[in-house]
């Protein structure tokens, strides 16, 4: 049977070799299996359909089995750079690691130590921010990465971050994340918190000989002098420890500046620089500190030989602030000039050099900087190109050339704001320019990151309120009034956006009533709360409140508002003829939908059954509201 089943079989496939072989032989079955599985292996292998990240992380990262292998592969090559002390070399195979799989947090911690092992800080001063904050973000911020995060922080001078991180954290941070943000509030001349966390904290605190020394510079610049003296010979006594003679020396400046003390302030600067140990920051607060004694112009031509290049762009902006309290605008732009390209990946610093040159409408240079962006070598250029671009717009504006500005603000939304601060501020400034629209498409794109400010609904509110649309409006008014209820502001813009759709009435009067409480001078504040007033059926309290209004000081809007007001007042006072002026007076370009809708179906209300006016046309005078009885202002 088995001999005429093969005979039958190769009878059946004789036109088909490819079905005889693969019946027939052995060999030709397993080489077709093998090539199968590779393609099945291939197809695991290759496409990113793994998940990396942990449960519930966003975003989600996705790798393949390639992008593994590969990252392990990258990660034993750090690990024997770092054995052999290249750590230069060994930071490059761990960021090539992370590239392959950034959801690896043991990839993060290993880039971390490397760069906290290296002793070229400022080559990784900026790679360890977006590392650190990545590998919270990646582990829940669990304690040991908190203070694994907390103390390459200090090490490479992060302490407004570092304070930024603890300071929501005080009650449940570690000893060791304790000092250091003790540390970090006293580096960054908060003096007064960090005496109050010392005394809250100190008798759980373990040794720190550290710690001490910085208790010695309060006391050495904060107290009385009996109690300093002992405190200034405790830190002089630290210059013969080799482990403490750079922090004491910074520590006793710290305490000069704070007695006014420039000659020693001078000498621990001097042996800083002799250490190689100084910073910009120091010898800015050294020059403020001559300035304040009368001696600008030594501090002047100190500032001018610049014993130390900014290592930070926060330092950069430092400098730029010095001139310009010293009213110096152009050392402040030469500052910008000289040192701004050198921390191009830096919002902050593009951000502070446009806003002096709007200041100073320099529209050529601000424009030549929205180029330099772009043109960046170290890759900041994606992530500030939305900037760059609102720049080139802003200064297209200032050119007075509006189809170029159009132009670049368009290609400005084609782009994300990586930095959300410098987005929103872009935002605002369109909405100020007239370009609601393209300011709208930059906000809905930060609301991920700036959900939880009011400033950010507030921009979202007058956004909506260009644009006429009262739905957006309110939503914006309503959540900016959720984060921030007592603010005046933010509560006007929620009355308002209720008043324009004729809803909530208590809740209108009631918000109006406390703007006007806090602000009797506002004549936008009275009209609010006149149209407030007349929601809640209060017609004449709210006329008596309009009459006390100088209309000469109004905007078209507000004008605009107050004659709809006194409308409806009069109309539900049945002063027929008196509505009809006031309607007469009311520019439509200025009403919402919902205010023209309703006052299409109010004014034939001010018309007689006859066709006719309820009063006389030589009686309407005595209606327009005096002028020259207003006691209050504008506002």
């Amino acid at each position: 049977m088995e001999a005429l089943s093969k005979k039958y079989l190769r009878r059946k496939l004789a036109g088909h070799p490819f079905f005889c072989l693969l019946v027939q032989d052995t060999w030709f079955q397993l080489g077709c299996m093998g090539f199968i599985l590779l393609f099945v292996l291939l197809g695991l292998f290759l496409p990113r359909i793994w998940t990396a990240s942990p449960p519930g992380f966003r975003p989600v990262v996705k790798v393949s089995g390639l992008d593994l292998a590969q990252a392990w592969s990258l990660k034993r090559s750090a690990l024997k750079a770092m054995a052999a002390g290249r750590f230069d070399e060994a930071h490059y195979a761990w960021m090539a690691a992370l590239a392959n799989n950034r959801a690896d947090a043991d990839l993060v911690r290993g880039a971390l130590e490397c760069a906290a092992r290296s002793e070229n800080k400022q080559k990784y001063r900026k790679a360890v921010v977006h590392q650190s904050l990545w590998l919270l973000q990646l582990s829940a911020t669990n304690r040991h990465d908190l203070e694994r995060v907390g103390e390459i922080f200090f090490q490479y001078a992060h302490f407004a971050l570092l304070i930024a991180l603890l300071e929501r954290r005080q009650d449940e941070l570690t000893p060791a994340l304790d000092a250091a943000y003790l540390k970090a509030l006293f580096r960054t001349g908060r003096a007064n918190a960090f005496i109050n966390h010392w005394r809250r904290i100190q008798p759980s605190l373990p040794p720190d000989e550290e710690l001490v020394l910085y208790h010695s510079s309060w006391i050495a610049g904060w107290s009385p002098p009996e109690a300093a003296e002992r405190a200034l010979r405790a830190l002089q006594n630290a210059f013969e420890n080799p482990a403490h003679r750079i922090l004491a020396f910074r520590l006793l400046l710290a305490a000069s500046l704070r007695r006014m003390d420039a000659e020693r302030c001078g000498e621990m600067l001097a042996r800083l620089h002799t250490e190689g140990a100084d910073t910009l920051m120091e010898y800015i607060e050294y020059w403020r500190l001559l300035a304040q004694l009368g001696r600008k112009a030594e501090a002047l031509r100190l500032t001018e030989s610049l014993p130390c290049r900014p290592a930070s762009a926060d330092e950069v902006i430092a400098l730029v602030e010095l001139y310009r309290e010293w009213g110096l605008s152009d050392q402040a732009l030469g500052a910008f000039r000289r040192f701004a390209a050198d921390f191009g990946d830096s919002a902050e610093i593009w951000a502070a050099y446009a806003h002096a040159l709007l200041e100073a409408r320099n529209w050529d240079e601000l424009r030549r900087v929205a180029l330099q962006i772009r043109v960046q070598a170290e890759g900041g250029q994606e992530r500030l190109t939305a900037y760059s671009f609102y720049l080139e717009g802003r200064a297209e504006v200032g050119l007075q050339r509006r189809f170029h500005a159009a132009s670049a603000f368009q290609k400005m939304t084609e782009w994300e704001f990586h930095n959300p601060q410098p987005g929103l501020d872009a935002a605002k400034d369109l909405i100020l320019l007239d370009y609601p629209l393209l300011a709208h498409a930059v906000l809905v794109k930060l609301e991920q990151w700036l959900d939880s400010s009011a400033e950010y609904w507030s921009a979202r509110f007058q956004v909506a309120e260009q644009l006429k649309q009262t739905d957006p409006m309110l939503a914006a008014a309503r959540r900016a009034y959720d984060l921030q209820p007592h603010d005046s502001a933010v509560a006007n813009n929620y009355a308002a956006a209720l008043l324009i759709r004729r809803d909530m009435p208590a809740e209108a009067i009631r918000l109006t009533w406390r703007v006007l409480s806090r602000n009797p001078h506002s004549l936008p504040a009275r009209i609010n709360h006149a149209a407030a007033l007349l929601l809640n059926e209060r017609a004449e309290e709210a006329l008596a409140l309009l009459d006390r209004i100088d209309i000469s000081t109004l905007t078209p809007p507000q004008l605009t508002a107050y004659h709809l007001d006194r409308f409806e007042a009069c109309l539900k006072l049945q002063r027929r003829a008196q509505a009809r002026v006031c309607s007469d007076l009311i520019d439509p370009r200025h009403l919402y939908p919902e205010q023209a809708r309703w006052l299409a179906t109010a004014k034939p209300a001010t018309v007689s059954s006859s066709g006719g006016f309820g009063v006389t046309e030589p009686h309407l005078t005595e209606f327009i509201p005096p002028q020259a009885d207003n006691l209050h202002g504008s506002q």
